[in-house]
């Protein structure tokens, strides 16, 4: 395995989160800032509990996702709006 990147290897914004200070990709649409609360397992799952510390918009976009095959049914069914591209 290779060793972890720098953050010099990453497109960064200038500025930091706001709560945790932690570096924000440049890409970033919006982010928010969580604290864990606690976990449990279930199953072969593993759940996490977090607390929203802080959450921002930076800017307007789109963004991509991959999307379970059942949820996107499911939005379809509910006549929720949905961009699907096939590979």
């Amino acid at each position: 395995m290779k060793d972890m990147a720098g953050l010099s290897g990453f497109p960064l914004l200038p500025e930091k989160s706001s709560v945790l200070k932690m570096p924000i990709p440049a890409f970033a649409l919006k982010y928010y800032e969580l604290k864990r609360l606690e976990y449990f397992d279930a199953g072969i799952h593993r759940i996490h509990i977090f607390h929203c510390l802080h959450k921002e918009s930076i800017s307007n976009g789109h963004t991509l996702a991959n999307v379970h095959q059942y949820y996107a049914q499911w939005r379809l069914v509910q006549r929720m709006p949905l961009q699907i591209f096939f590979r």
